[in-house]
């Protein structure tokens, strides 16, 4: 892997890419790779620059160490607003925070979470934007606000319903509960849950590869037109997907993979 762009700028991501992938790695382990802003800027600016580099087709997102993913929010950064009554500063707090989320879910290309550890409140909140998720069998997650009289800041209480249902989506919100990688594997949060002996990076970076390995039009679109299947309704969404493959059909993307799969014999 090589470091690029920004990377000489970031304290607390490293930044490398390789290939066509690039990689987003949460580097605050004493700090159970906690989220402050200037982290949740890093990660941003990682996103955007990845975002505009010709060539790179997705981006993993993974920490380091093996015992946390991340903690989530660090609370370093907000309790003195809470402590001072600063209702501005905790508003820019929160949408700095659900607008970072936001570009990532609504990212033109793919991108993929490898967890290792806990993923709980904010970092657990990151993984739900996530458009793949690895894990490994050491893994556990949660959402845990409530534990410390906390409601969700990131967009758990929103994305979780709609991903595992209503029902498993509030055995989270309103307990202490952390399930399993396997438990979030059957749920539907987590596409992939490794081996005992297998590298969760190599794993993530070998989803991430297949993916990119696909033509960057049709990722977006593919990724654009499923979101929206999530936020709008059925008659609207597909009236926007036959939109979309009425364009994408002329498309010298489509005509190049026509051609090859008519070639394929």
């Amino acid at each position: 892997m090589t470091s690029d762009g920004p990377a000489a700028q970031f304290t607390d991501i490293v930044f490398t890419t390789d290939g066509n992938v690039a990689e987003i790695v949460l580097d605050r382990p004493e700090k159970g790779n906690t989220l402050r802003p200037e982290t949740i800027d890093e990660i941003d600016a990682a996103r955007e620059y990845a975002e505009d580099t010709d060539g790179i087709n997705a981006l993993v997102i993974r920490s380091t160490g093996d015992r946390f993913f991340s903690t989530g929010a660090d609370l370093n950064s907000v309790l003195p607003l809470i402590e001072e009554d600063d209702s501005d500063g905790v508003s820019e707090f929160n949408a700095n925070w659900h607008a970072a989320y936001r570009r990532i879910e609504q990212s033109a290309i793919p991108i993929i979470a490898g967890v290792s550890g806990m993923a709980l409140a904010g970092g657990f909140e990151l993984l739900l934007v996530c458009d793949l998720v690895v894990a490994a069998p050491s893994a556990r997650f949660g959402d845990h606000h409530v534990k410390y009289n906390l409601i969700g800041g990131g967009g758990s209480t929103q994305r979780l319903p709609r991903l595992v249902g209503l029902r498993r989506a509030k055995e989270l919100l309103l307990t202490e509960k952390m399930i399993s990688a396997e438990t979030a594997r059957e749920w539907g949060l987590v596409n992939e849950v490794i081996g005992e002996d297998d590298d969760l990076a190599e794993a993530t970076m070998a989803l991430a590869k297949d993916v990119a390995s696909h033509h960057p039009l049709a990722l977006r679109r593919q990724k654009h037109l499923a979101n929206q299947s999530v936020e709008m309704a059925l008659e609207p969404s597909l009236k926007l997907e036959q939109e979309m493959a009425n364009v994408h059909l002329l498309s010298s993307a489509a005509q190049e993979g026509l051609a090859e799969f008519m070639d394929r014999e």
